[in-house]
């Protein structure tokens, strides 16, 4: 009897592989690491001051940060992107972020997302949601 139950588990086994994690991710880090990210209000205007580092282990084509406009529900009200970089950017360089875009009353927080210039998804170490100073 026992022998029949497992030749049913192998069976299943077999029948049904398990999925494989991709090589390099276990463990890895985040693409981009948010060093400093400054976001606040000046007038009508919203002003962004900061600086990403590419923290994996290979070059980007360019980076480009989406800022993600929420209200006091943390509804999307808009989004923004700013591109930081048309050049690649090697592992542990750095890429400043400098831009600003008219406020909306109602804009309490921010969070970010982020891809290389081929429209790669990177993830980041810290994407929010942040408070608008």
């Amino acid at each position: 009897m026992w022998r029949v139950m497992l030749l049913a588990c192998l069976v299943a086994l077999c029948a049904f592989p398990q999925k494989k994690k991709p090589k390099g991710k276990e463990g890895a880090g985040p693409d981009l690491v948010v060093v400093k990210m400054e976001v606040r209000r000046e007038q009508n205007m919203i002003v962004f001051d900061g600086v990403v580092r590419n923290g994996s282990d290979h070059a980007f084509k360019g980076i480009v940060l989406y800022f993600e406009f929420l209200d006091a529900d943390d509804k999307l009200i808009s989004r923004r992107s700013i591109e930081v970089t048309r050049l690649p950017v090697e592992p542990g360089e750095e890429g400043v972020v400098e831009a600003q875009t008219n406020a909306q009353a109602r804009m309490v927080s921010y969070r970010l997302d982020a891809e290389d210039k081929d429209g790669r998804y990177l993830t980041l170490d810290r994407a929010g949601p942040f408070v608008i100073e």
